[in-house]
């Protein structure tokens, strides 16, 4: 078996914390797994996640998952680009060994993109919570595809917690099947959350304030109180 991670900055090797000392690589020490597949880049988006589960040739049975939600006010665009797979071996001081991807989605923040800056016609339309709704809708619909390879998996809200709305009815339906997931970790101890809860500031907490990137403290910290917990009450 091994541990194959997607997701953003956040579980990128190297940013703010080495793979050794991240949540995920914790993990891969307490399962005794010799190689990790981090397919994470900065910047990623939820689109770009799923086009790596769709187009890329992982083996499902072989391998536990580290499904990490990035923040969800990102689109992805095509790029001519070529992206990349890092493989760690654990047992060589996670030594990495970089694989060419080819045809991989780019990101960029609809915040500062400079194509919305003067479309107001798209800003006044913008609704966060129909787009965190929609960003549930894919997670559900990745869950439900996971489940059909008969993979090992969490999805972790690596960003803000998602708000629960048990009342709107745009979103209610989708949001309850979700939060009883027991594979998903999404509305309230994120990675984000739990270190801020804790007063655990990110490494680079000056220049991103505490939507920033955890260094080993804050990546030990979510792992003892979150990761192992639901791994080990998956029976991983």
């Amino acid at each position: 078996m091994k541990l194959t991670v997607l997701g953003d900055s956040y579980v990128t090797p190297g940013n703010s914390v080495q793979p050794e000392d991240s949540f995920w690589g914790l993990l891969a020490k307490d399962l005794n797994i010799e190689t990790i597949d981090n397919y994470a880049t900065p910047r990623f988006s939820l689109d770009s996640i799923i086009h790596i589960l769709l187009n890329e040739d992982i083996d499902f049975s072989q391998s536990y998952f580290i499904i990490g939600i990035p923040p969800i006010i990102r689109e992805a665009y095509y790029s001519e680009e070529i992206g990349h797979k890092l493989t760690l071996k654990t047992l060589n001081n996670f030594e990495k060994k970089e694989t060419p991807i080819s045809c991989l989605e780019n990101v960029d923040n609809i915040m500062f993109n400079d194509r919305y800056n003067n479309d107001y016609t798209k800003v006044n339309i913008f609704s966060h919570e129909w787009h965190e709704v929609q960003a549930i809708e894919k997670i559900y619909l990745i869950h439900q595809f996971l489940l059909t390879k008969h993979a090992k998996f969490v999805i972790l809200n690596l960003s803000v917690p998602f708000v629960y709305q048990s009342m709107w009815p745009a979103g209610k339906e989708i949001i309850k099947k979700v939060y009883n997931l027991k594979e998903c970790n999404l509305f309230d101890n994120t990675y984000q959350s739990v270190n801020k809860k804790d007063g655990i500031k990110p490494a680079d907490f000056d220049q991103y304030d505490w939507m920033g990137h955890h260094g080993p403290e804050g990546n030990l910290n979510y792992y003892n109180k979150v990761v192992k917990p639901l791994i080990t009450k998956l029976g991983w």
